[in-house]
């Protein structure tokens, strides 16, 4: 493949197989590149493409077939693990470490390593060429790339996961976001979890407001008071939890764990809050004061309305049996 510029073809280094670049000067000759090497010719938008070809290599695995387009040092083509980590004391005597398969599987694969190797890339050399000896490659087909994690083809979402697996998930935050509530409502609770709700106490701490104190009582108003500790807010918990005070969660996080056991807790528990949280913005905003008998019929409507988005229908008859126990006083 090539660009012709007369009777001349000029190739593009890239970091997958060889290709070619249309190139202004056909008289300049640009040197042999190996997969992912670079070239004083790069452009800096190539440069950035380049820059994530070590996240692509650490998510995809490659069925060899003409080897054309797989690293042989870098790639995961044969074995557990890329080649550069299982024989790193050969890898270290590589003059050629961007070498493609197809390259590496000739009889010249020696003149790409050092002149002198060590006893232990001597034992390592022997290993390998026992275990390269078996592959053939089939000339008239491409490699095939497929995702590490799923063993399903490249995707989006493959790369996704692979980008965010190294993060500890966190119990508590399962238990909301694996409910039937609406998004925004999951939403909220993520916030109200990781103390970001624009509560009197933030906002007077970003300087928004004049005052930390919550609107029902005189305690400055944090996410744990405004949902839990406020005495408008064990109003609406006892109400449903009967055992609230004695048995009531110290903090938001100990209310997740405690009180979300379930698929369908957790649901409940998200209404709750999430009434509660309207509750005190029609205080805040419209100098309403909603009473106890409008805020538990709005939470048994919104657990009966959400009750609809379950995918079986075990758990959404479990949440219309739980509204039918309780009467709004």
């Amino acid at each position: 493949m090539g660009t012709t510029h007369g009777h001349k073809s000029v190739p593009i280094p890239c970091p997958y197989g060889y290709g070619t670049r249309g190139y202004p000067y056909p008289w300049v000759k640009l040197p042999s590149l190996d997969l992912g090497d670079s070239h004083h010719l790069d452009t800096p938008v190539w440069k950035d493409i380049a820059t994530g070809l070590s996240t692509f290599r650490a998510i995809t695995k490659v069925s060899i077939a003409n080897g054309t387009s797989t690293s042989f040092w870098a790639d995961l083509w044969t074995g557990d693990s890329p080649l550069q980590d299982r024989f790193p004391n050969l890898f270290s005597h590589s003059t050629r470490p961007n070498i493609n398969v197809a390259a590496a599987l000739t009889p010249d694969f020696r003149n790409t390593l050092g002149p002198r190797l060590s006893l232990a890339a001597e034992t390592d050399l022997r290993t390998l060429a026992n275990e390269l000896s078996s592959v053939t490659l089939r000339q008239d087909t491409l490699d095939t790339r497929w995702g590490r994690l799923a063993n399903k083809k490249l995707s989006n979402k493959c790369v996704y996961t692979n980008s965010f697996r190294h993060l500890r998930i966190e119990e508590a935050a399962e238990k909301f976001w694996r409910s039937a509530a609406p998004l925004k409502c999951k939403v909220f609770c993520w916030l109200a979890w990781k103390k970001r709700l624009p509560t009197n106490e933030r906002r007077f701490r970003h300087q928004l407001c004049n005052t930390a104190a919550c609107l029902s009582c005189s305690h400055n108003e944090d996410v744990d008071h405004l949902l839990l500790m406020c005495p408008k807010a064990k109003e609406v918990s006892r109400f449903f939890f009967p055992d609230f005070d004695i048995r009531g969660p110290a903090n938001l996080n100990d209310l997740w764990m405690t009180k979300c056991r379930s698929f369908e807790e957790a649901t409940v528990t998200t209404a709750i809050a999430w009434n509660i949280w309207k509750r005190r913005n029609a205080r805040t905003f419209n100098d309403t004061a909603e009473d106890l008998l409008l805020v538990s019929r709005r939470c048994i409507e919104d657990i009966r309305l959400w009750a609809h988005r379950c995918n079986s229908s075990p758990p959404s008859l479990s949440l219309n049996n739980w509204c039918n126990g309780f009467d709004p006083p």
